[in-house]
């Protein structure tokens, strides 16, 4: 599991490639309100980046879909992973 530590560490990589590599940068939600990783909840984007994981190989894509949800909404990946749970229950009768 990701800590806040290493969630700081790709949040930078990928505030740093900002403006350097297009495509990598393009459409980025949490870019264009101006939010630095010091705006951003390291537990969250922690959590972020594990469930992203899911879809991606690539832990900088998956910080980077993390980083633009909580953009969206702070705490996101709490309400997620509740909504998830609830789910999981319901499935289980």
């Amino acid at each position: 599991m990701f800590d806040e530590k290493t969630a700081r560490k790709k949040c930078e990589k990928v505030q740093m490639r900002q403006g350097h590599d297009d495509a990598y940068t393009e459409g980025l939600f949490w870019q264009s309100k101006r939010l630095r990783c010091k705006d951003i909840d390291m537990e969250q984007l922690a959590i972020g980046i594990e469930i992203e994981l899911e879809h991606t190989n690539s832990n900088i894509m998956a910080a980077k879909i993390a980083l633009d949800h909580i953009a969206e909404h702070d705490d996101y990946y709490t309400e997620y992973v509740k909504w998830e749970d609830m789910m999981e229950k319901r499935k289980r009768g």
